[in-house]
């Protein structure tokens, strides 16, 4: 099959933009915000107690894998309240963690290379994360963003919009790849640090993906 391709999905996290910073600097800011207004959390839940926490919650939650701030926010209102403290200072708290998440730094020639992509063929983000396109201030590069939220929505029930069209191309086939996708081409662009593959669905559509893959 000779497919074009006419249209681009990124995912953000470690393809754009490392991710580990982020998420160091999202404990750290954290950790300062509890420290000054939530002392008895700060207490009970050190850096590496919140870690564990948050991995409890996670798991005690899977229904919402795919909705990774709702977890955050879970994890500051259960912190808070096994502290004693009010849970209502988890508003004030996600509102931490939101800013130090989109708070990115890009790889190097990345938004080079995305305005070049951008300016010839549609873009739209694909990414399990919760990263903020417009809090970053490069959501007009991209058509639109489904995230986890949106892609479940898109799973179960597909409306009649320009982005579900989009969903029922690339969500619904994307969870099942080994049945959909056929693989065209596979190289990488920086070792480890994103892989570009172009895919062939049954239509005829093609959509160059460029992510990292998670083993």
């Amino acid at each position: 099959m000779n497919a074009t391709i006419r249209a681009i999905t990124f995912d953000l996290d470690d393809t754009l933009w490392p991710f580990a910073p982020i998420g160091e600097r999202i404990e750290t800011a954290l950790h300062a915000w509890f420290i000054e207004h939530s002392p008895r959390t700060a207490e009970r839940f050190p850096i590496s107690e919140m870690r564990h926490l948050r991995e409890r919650v996670f798991a005690q939650f899977p229904e919402h894998a795919h909705d990774l701030g709702l977890l955050r926010r879970l994890t500051i209102e259960r912190a808070l309240k096994e502290s004693g403290d009010d849970p209502a200072l988890a508003s004030a708290a996600y509102a931490i963690f939101f800013r130090e998440r989109n708070r990115v730094d890009f790889y190097p020639d990345a938004m080079d290379c995305l305005r070049r992509i951008a300016a010839r063929l549609p873009v739209a983000a694909l990414t399990n994360g919760n990263a903020d396109l417009a809090a970053i201030g490069i959501a007009g590069l991209f058509r639109f963003q489904l995230g986890g939220v949106e892609q479940e929505r898109l799973h179960l029930s597909a409306v009649g919009d320009d982005r579900s069209l989009w969903g029922q191309q690339l969500v619904r086939r994307r969870k099942e790849v080994q049945l959909d996708f056929f693989i065209r081409q596979v190289w990488c662009l920086e070792p480890a640090v994103a892989i570009k593959f172009v895919i062939a669905l049954p239509d005829g559509l093609a959509v160059l993906a460029v992510g990292v893959p998670h083993l």
